[in-house]
C-alpha cells in the first residue's frame, strides 16, 4: 500500500506534468527540439521515479560506457528484456541518447509510446517483413551517422527472470551493427520485473545493469548473436545470485550500497 500511496502522490503528478509539457510536444514535433535536450528530460524522469520506487541503481561498465560516449562511431545497445521498463532504465544510465527500436504494439502505450517517439525511436512490425527490413536500413544508416540504438535481441519479455537467464536471441537484431560496421554493446539487466510487484512495498528494490566489453561487428549474425547472448546471461545469472543473497540477508529494507554486492 505504501508503494502505491508513494506512487499516487508523488510519482502521478510529476509524470503527468512531463507529459504534457514535455514528452507530448517533442513525440509530435521532435524536430523542433534538439535529441539531447529530449534525452535528458526523460531521463531526468526515470531517475525521479527510481527514487519513488525506492530503488537502488547498480551500474558496472559506466566507465567503459563513458568511454565509447567520447567515440563518434554508432552504437548498437544489445540487451535482455524482463520489464517494460527496461528501456526507461537504460536511458536513465546512458551517457548519450539512445533511440529505441521497438514492437509496433508499443506505439499505442500512452507514455512509453510517445518517450519512443520523442527519442526519434522506430516501431518494427515482425509480421510485415518489408517493414521491418526497412527499419533495419534506417537503424544501419543511423549507425553509420553515429547514432546509438537500444534494441531488445530476444524479441519478447522473458516472463520468468527467476529461472531463465534469457530468451534465445534473433541473429536478425545484428545486422543493422554488421552492415554498418558498428560495434554491439551486450547489456545486461535484472531487477526491473520486481517494480511494479504488488506486496513487499517496504522493500528497497536493486536494480542492476552490466555493460560488458563490446563486439566488434565480425562474422555471421547468428554467431555474434550466439556471443552476446552468452555475456548477456552470465551477468544476469551473476546479478540473480547477487539478488537472492540480499533478499535473505534481511537487509531488503536498508538502502544497497556497492560495498553490500561488490
Amino acid at each position: 500500500m505504501l508503494k502505491w500511496l508513494r506512487i499516487v502522490f508523488l510519482a502521478a503528478p510529476r509524470v503527468l506534468y512531463e507529459y504534457f509539457f514535455h514528452i507530448l510536444p517533442y513525440s509530435r514535433h521532435p524536430e523542433r527540439y534538439p535529441i539531447e535536450l529530449r534525452f535528458h528530460k526523460i531521463s531526468e524522469l526515470v531517475r525521479f521515479l527510481l527514487k519513488v520506487f525506492r530503488a537502488d541503481l547498480l551500474v558496472e561498465g559506466q566507465t567503459l560506457h563513458k568511454e565509447l560516449a567520447l567515440s563518434r562511431r554508432g552504437l548498437l545497445v544489445a540487451p535482455n528484456h524482463i520489464s517494460d521498463f527496461d528501456p526507461l532504465l537504460l536511458f536513465a544510465v546512458s551517457y548519450r541518447p539512445l533511440r529505441p527500436v521497438a514492437k509496433k504494439e508499443v506505439a499505442s502505450y500512452p507514455i512509453i509510446g510517445r518517450a519512443v517517439k520523442a527519442l526519434d525511436g522506430l516501431f518494427m512490425d515482425r509480421e510485415d517483413l518489408r517493414q521491418s527490413l526497412a527499419v533495419i536500413k534506417t537503424v544501419t544508416a543511423g549507425l553509420s551517422e553515429g547514432k546509438d540504438y537500444l534494441i531488445f535481441p530476444e524479441g519478447t519479455r522473458n516472463r520468468d527472470p527467476l529461472h531463465v537467464d534469457t530468451l534465445p536471441f534473433h541473429p536478425g537484431t545484428f545486422k543493422a551493427a554488421l552492415r554498418s560496421g558498428s560495434r554491439v554493446l551486450p547489456t545486461s539487466i535484472y531487477g526491473t520485473f520486481r517494480l511494479f510487484k504488488i506486496g513487499h512495498d517496504d522493500r528497497r528494490i536493486p536494480l542492476e545493469v552490466k555493460f560488458h566489453p563490446v563486439e566488434e561487428p565480425l562474422g555471421m549474425s547468428d554467431a555474434l548473436a550466439s556471443l552476446v547472448e552468452r555475456k548477456v546471461a552470465s551477468g544476469v545469472a551473476a546479478y540473480r545470485e547477487m539478488d537472492e543473497a540480499y533478499y535473505a540477508s534481511g537487509k531488503e529494507k536498508i538502502p544497497l550500497s556497492k560495498g553490500d554486492v561488490r
